[in-house]
């Protein structure tokens, strides 16, 4: 399993946009190192994430807004607001599990896109793992949600 991550802001299918040059693959944790990257096909990781590490920084973004099929693990780890963002209504399935462990929203969901995710949503905290933002958006989860407590 390699650690891959975005060099500039631009297309997934872009090999320029990843370090080394060649486009991650089934097996690799994937950063957006504080850039956003368009998911423009369907893609295969082993993890989506956007937390620090080195070299890669914290933060960034993978934005969907054409229908797509993305299998990995999704999760948020920093203060970002929509590390992944659902923005046309557009049909989305995700195939892994999508985990939300800091105070912000991992997905955010827009426009009427009906988002189908086969694995569990689970959030510490008072984490919020996705945020709806339109009307007649929709969420299926062919799986288990947990959601987090916290106390005051």
């Amino acid at each position: 399993m390699a650690n891959r991550y975005a060099v500039k802001t631009g297309n997934w299918s872009d090999t320029t946009v990843w370090d080394g040059g060649t486009l991650p693959g089934a097996g690799d944790v994937v950063r957006p190192n504080t850039y956003t990257v368009t998911i423009d096909q369907d893609i295969t990781v082993a993890e989506l994430r956007n937390n620090a590490s080195s070299p890669a920084a914290a933060g960034g973004s993978f934005l969907v807004s054409t229908a797509r099929t993305i299998t990995a693990n999704i999760t948020g780890s920093t203060t970002t607001q929509g590390m992944v963002t659902i923005s046309s209504a557009v049909s989305v399935t995700i195939n892994g599990n999508i985990t939300s462990d800091g105070s912000f929203k991992t997905f955010v969901v827009s426009a009427g896109a009906t988002v189908t995710v086969n694995g569990n949503i689970t959030t510490t905290s008072v984490a919020t793992a996705a945020e709806f933002t339109a009307a007649n958006a929709a969420l299926t989860v062919n799986g288990n949600i947990t959601s987090g407590t916290s106390s005051t």
